[in-house]
C-alpha cells in the first residue's frame, strides 16, 4: 500500500513539472544608468534562457555583457586633486530563478547571481596642483591607470519582466533589471585626491539600473505538438 502511494505521489509531481515545462529564450539588448559617477548611457546586450520546473516557477541562466562608464570630479575648481574616468566591459554568466506574478506568467519577477570576466577597461586619472608652494610643483598630468582594473567582479541582479505576445511562441519582453557589485571594478586610488580615496569604494561598485528590450522564443511542449497532430489529423 505504502509503495503504491509513492509511486502516485512521484507520477503527481513529475506530471506538474511536465505541465508547465515551458523553456524560454530570449535575445535583449539593454540601456542603462548608476545614480552616482554616471559619465554615459552604458550598454548591455546578451542572451536569458529559462525552464519551468513547477507551477509559476523556473530557472535559468542569464548570459550578457555590461559595459560601466563612470566619472568622479567632486576635486573640480579646486587647487589640487584628481578626477578618474573608469570604463570597463564584462561579460557575465549568471544563474537565475523565475517567479511567476500572475498565472499566464506574462509578468514575472527574478533574481539572479554569478562572476563577470574583463573583456577590456580604461582607468584614466587626471590629477593637478597649481600651488607653486606645495613640494611637488606645479602640474597637470593625466596617466593610465588601466593596470588596477579587476579581471573578475561578482555581481548580483533582480528585477521584473513583462511579456507581450506577438505569436504563438514569439513575445517581445521588456525587462527593468537592477545590478549590483559585491566586488570593486578597479584598485586605482589617487594620493593627491583624499576626497577620490574616501568614495572609491563605493565609485568602483555602482549600482546600474537597466531596461533591456528582447524577443522571446517558447520552445514548444508536448501539449502544443499534440494540439498540432490532432488538427492535422481532423
Amino acid at each position: 500500500m505504502k509503495l503504491k502511494l509513492y509511486f502516485i505521489a512521484f507520477f503527481i509531481v513529475c506530471f506538474t513539472v511536465a505541465a508547465h515545462a515551458n523553456s524560454f529564450s530570449t535575445a535583449w539588448t539593454g540601456f542603462g544608468l548608476t545614480g552616482k559617477y554616471n559619465y554615459d548611457i552604458s550598454q548591455s546586450y546578451g542572451t536569458t534562457y529559462y525552464r519551468g520546473i513547477a507551477y509559476g516557477v523556473g530557472v535559468g541562466t542569464d548570459v550578457f555583457v555590461q559595459n560601466y562608464n563612470l566619472y568622479y570630479n567632486k576635486d573640480q575648481g579646486k587647487q589640487y586633486g584628481a578626477s578618474v574616468r573608469h570604463s570597463s566591459s564584462y561579460s557575465f554568466a549568471s544563474p537565475m530563478t523565475i517567479v511567476h506574478l500572475t498565472h499566464t506568467g506574462k509578468t514575472q519577477v527574478y533574481v539572479n547571481a554569478g562572476m563577470g570576466y574583463k573583456i577590456d577597461g580604461y582607468d584614466s586619472v587626471r590629477k593637478w596642483n597649481k600651488v607653486s608652494y606645495r613640494s611637488e610643483g606645479i602640474y597637470d598630468s593625466t596617466i593610465d591607470a588601466s593596470q588596477n582594473i579587476s579581471s573578475t567582479v561578482y555581481r548580483i541582479g533582480m528585477g521584473a519582466t513583462t511579456y507581450f505576445s506577438i505569436s504563438r511562441f514569439l513575445r517581445i519582453s521588456i525587462t527593468e533589471d537592477l545590478g549590483f557589485l559585491t566586488t570593486p571594478l578597479s584598485k586605482t586610488r589617487e594620493a593627491e585626491s583624499p576626497t577620490f580615496n574616501n568614495a572609491a569604494a563605493k565609485f568602483f561598485k555602482p549600482t546600474y539600473f537597466t531596461i533591456r528590450v528582447g524577443i522571446t522564443y517558447r520552445t514548444p511542449t508536448k501539449e502544443d505538438i499534440m494540439d498540432k497532430f490532432l488538427k492535422n489529423i481532423r
